[in-house]
């Protein structure tokens, strides 16, 4: 996917571990993590915080893995 992205001219890939960012950063790829991504909508104001928390946890119930301590991180971000 990394190598399609890449000749397709994409400036950012979503990428949720280490590996595949470090490989997205040496194919001169932006790599963003889903977490990022619901923040950085969350903060243009296409989330309300109530949404934006209920997919943290729903993406939580079926199985993303984030600490409790990064979860409790990304909602204080969203109020902020």
């Amino acid at each position: 996917m990394l190598a399609i992205a890449r000749r397709a001219k994409v400036d950012e890939v979503i990428a949720d571990d280490r590996a595949a960012f470090g490989v997205a950063k040496y194919l001169g790829l932006r790599p963003v993590s889903v977490p990022f991504l619901l923040l950085r909508e969350r903060r243009a104001g296409r989330f309300t915080q109530g949404d934006f928390e209920a997919t943290i946890h729903r993406s939580v119930g079926t199985g993303y893995y984030l600490s409790r301590e990064l979860q409790d991180r990304l909602v204080a971000a969203g109020r902020g």
